[in-house]
Parts: C-alpha cells; structure tokens; sequence
C-alpha cells in the first residue's frame, strides 16, 4: 500500500506515472522486526525523489478499493508460499517454537488478518510506528554528503517526533520458553524429498546480549556433530540391515499408497 497514492499522488496511476517520470526502481520487504522501502534513480533525481518518499512515507492515503485489490495479491502469496514443502515444516517448526505468537515471526502474517485488512487498520499501524525515530532513512550512491544531509533536513525536518517510544508503548509479548524438547513429522504428499530442520530458543537479545554470542558458538558445535553423523552414513556398518529394510518396506507402501488414486480411475 506505500506505492498506491498519497496526498501528493493521490491515485496509483499518478504514483506510476511519477516513478517513470524519475526513472525510479522501487520496491519495499518486511522482516520480522522492520520493513523497508527503497527508490533507486539517478543522481540529478535525488531532490525530486526525496520529496517522492516523503509524500509516500509520511501522507498514504489507503483508498478502499486499492484495499480490495491488494488484499487477494498478498493472500495468493502466502499461499504460493504454502505450496512449498519447505515452508510447510518451516511454519509447523515456527508454530511449535513460538505457540500463539508465531504470526510475528511470520511476516506476512495469517490468512484472516490480510482478508480484512482496511484503510482504518493501515491507519492505525502507520499511526503507531512511522515516525522519525523509529526510522532510519539511508541515502547512498555518487552524491555529496554534506548536500545530501541538507537536502533530507529541508524535506524531512517537520517530521515530528512520536514523543513516546514506540517499543516501550507497544511492547512485544513476552514468548514462553519451551518445557521441553519437541519431536514432529509433517508430511506433504507434493514433497519429494525429505527435510530435517533442528532449532532452538535462543537466549533474548534485549536481555541478555551476550549470551546470544555463546548460543551461536554451541550451535556451531552441533552443527559439527551432526555433519559429522552425516559423512558416515556411506559407512557400511552405520545402518543395520534391519533398519534398512524397514526403510524399504515405508517407501514401499509410501509409493502404493501414492498410485492408488491413479489405479482407481483406471
């Protein structure tokens, strides 16, 4: 919704129309703790495209039936992502790590809140958190830095500050560590090929930063280890010939039951 209209472009087609006017590549990605946007365009553009970001940034104007049309674009990526084996045990692996909090760790977030999203929800997240500091703008490329600093404080100096942090008034939700450790299968019938992932709670960085620092050492460890378990199964004594033909009678029945729907229709 940044790229629809704003009280400078007040409709997507004058938005259009301007970035090709400015020769502008654009385009914005949302993370788990940011989102950002971004404008490339030549050099002599810097003025006009500073003041083109403003407009978006600081002035949307969420319009009902632009809603309408992003809602369904948004949905269909969430489930083109749902179509993929690997964010499949992805999620279910996110699902069981972080419980009923696992829609802030999945950026796009969930099915329901995309299908009813509307201008006045837009307007309560942008009301919330677009503000100067919470925000970081970053120019780069051939320009002068003294000018440049000059020119952002000319077009973006009124900005006012919130007067609050947002992360002190808005808190994340505490998430609860794991009781215990946690085992699954999840199975896909498009899946061709199978996944192991292994994650952890690590330690809270707001908390407590430098044991972040002694958790990736440990997750180096065990990486070794099981890299280590990983280069002997070619060894002739690692799996049992029990095992393997147990092995061989799961993909056995595994296939049988994938033909089935094809030899009934015969």
């Amino acid at each position: 919704m940044f790229f629809k209209a704003n009280k400078d472009y007040p409709n997507q087609e004058q938005f259009l129309k301007r970035t090709q006017e400015l020769g502008a590549i654009w385009n914005g990605s949302t993370d788990v703790e940011r989102v950002n946007y971004f404008f490339t365009f030549d050099k002599d553009s810097l003025d006009a495209g500073l003041r083109f970001m403003n407009a978006a940034i600081r002035f949307p104007i969420y319009r009902a039936e632009d809603m309408a049309k992003e809602r369904p674009v948004v949905d269909g990526e969430f489930q083109r992502a749902e179509s993929d084996p690997g964010f499949q045990i992805w999620y279910e692996c996110q699902k069981k790590l972080w419980g009923d909090l696992v829609t802030r760790k999945n950026a796009i977030g969930d099915h329901n809140v995309i299908n009813t999203a509307t201008p006045e929800k837009m307007m309560t997240i942008k009301d919330k958190y677009y503000f100067p500091n919470n925000s970081l703008l970053v120019i780069c490329g051939d320009v002068q830095h003294d000018a440049a600093f000059a020119m952002a404080g000319k077009i973006y100096g009124d900005w006012q500050n919130s007067g609050f942090n947002p992360h002190e008034k808005y808190p994340v939700p505490e998430f609860p560590p794991l009781e215990s450790t946690k085992y699954f299968v999840k199975e896909a019938s498009i899946a061709q090929t199978p996944y192991e992932n292994i994650y952890w709670q690590g330690p809270d960085f707001r908390k407590d930063s430098a044991a972040t620092i002694t958790a990736d050492i440990k997750l180096k460890e065990s990486h070794q280890v099981m890299m280590k378990q990983i280069s002997m199964w070619g060894n002739d004594d690692y799996f049992t010939d029990e095992q393997l033909a147990t092995a061989k009678q799961i993909m056995q029945r595994n296939f049988i039951r994938q033909q089935w729907p094809v030899l009934r229709t015969r």
